[in-house]
């Protein structure tokens, strides 16, 4: 069976070779993330060996962390929540499969909050709150008039920040609307801080009824900083905004940027990574029917094409599909005078 890897890594910018933090006398930071790259370095390695004797990962969907520095890892396919400690030592698996309270269909996303675990289920549409020994707190299913879930993340104050996306079905030109809440640590809705509207997906209802992918668009960035501001950027326009969860906005500023043409190479390279099945057979690239509805931006957004930090942290997980998922891991581990640094470039 093919091992699953799992790895946490630790993530530095550099400027030549000192790492930036290490060497602040010299030169401005400012000057430093101007100029600066970003290495991953690996700092822990989690595989099938890290688990009990007949046990593997099945499909790891998210990872956080607590204040004691131990690891939680949700498996998707298997229903629960593996435990481990700042070594990478598994602890226990927390949870099984069911719907009960401490169970789970599905858990797909999950994050810290103060003192407690945070786990959304997919298939349920529920989101849990636990203690760090999975002991059931609270559960709740959410609305579905607000769209669906697509991040959570937990402020320092117990608070949630949760990242949802509306899709207007029947309407195939209608792009989707990112919402931004704020719920309580009783997971009830307190606010709404944010909504843009995104292109994600194009809903056609001929020949069948489906989401097609609409590639190269701009999407919304987000993060927490470590005293439990919310950064959010829009790639598009390359606008970013510091928001304070009981205030609301207290700055924006916007970046210059050249904007890079999509060429018939992105174009085809695009549908190239597709593939689809016909009878028993996997047919390598796009349907004629997705390609038909596939539209591609003019340029890409600036995520994709500047040498600036925060759009390479774009750029990466873009390259990945995996959005902003680096920034987001990125941004809490920066110390706050630095990223407000960062932010005033």
């Amino acid at each position: 069976m093919k091992k699953n890897i799992l790895i946490l890594v630790v993530f530095g910018l550099l400027c030549g070779g000192p790492f930036l933090i290490a060497a602040p006398q010299q030169t401005s930071l400012a000057d430093l993330y101007k100029s600066g790259k970003i290495r991953l370095e690996q700092k822990l390695l989690i595989t099938d060996e890290n688990l009990p004797e007949g046990s593997f990962f099945e499909n790891p969907r998210g990872v956080t962390g607590d204040l004691d520095g131990n690891i939680y890892v949700v498996d998707y396919h298997a229903h629960h929540i593996l435990k481990f400690d700042s070594s990478g030592k598994f602890i226990k698996l927390l949870g099984r499969e069911g719907e009960g309270p401490g169970e789970f269909i599905g858990p797909y996303r999950i994050t810290f909050a103060e003192d407690k675990l945070v786990v959304y289920e997919l298939s349920k549409r529920r989101i849990n709150t636990l203690d760090t020994n999975g002991n059931s707190i609270n559960n709740v299913l959410m609305e579905t008039t607000e769209g669906s879930l697509r991040g959570i993340r937990g402020l320092p104050n117990g608070n949630i920040l949760v990242r949802m996306e509306k899709s207007y079905l029947w309407y195939e030109d209608r792009p989707q609307n990112c919402m931004l809440f704020i719920f309580s640590p009783e997971l009830k809705s307190l606010k709404k801080i944010y909504e843009h509207e995104i292109v994600r997906n194009k809903y056609i209802t001929k020949p069948v009824r489906t989401n097609v992918p609409q590639p190269f668009h701009a999407d919304v960035c987000w993060a927490i900083t470590p005293d439990g501001k919310i950064v959010i950027g829009y790639a598009k326009t390359y606008d970013i905004s510091l928001y304070d969860p009981e205030k609301g906005k207290l700055f924006s500023f916007s970046h210059e940027f050249k904007p890079v043409k999509v060429t018939k190479e992105d174009k085809d390279g695009w549908f190239a990574g597709m593939e689809y099945n016909r009878g028993n057979e996997i047919i390598q690239g796009a349907q004629d029917f997705v390609i038909k509805n596939t539209n591609f931006p003019k340029t890409n957004h600036p995520s994709t094409t500047s040498k600036r930090i925060l759009k390479e942290i774009s750029w990466f997980s873009h390259q990945h599909r995996t959005k902003c998922s680096i920034f987001h891991i990125l941004m809490p581990l920066i110390p706050k005078e630095i990223l407000l640094t960062m932010l005033k470039l």
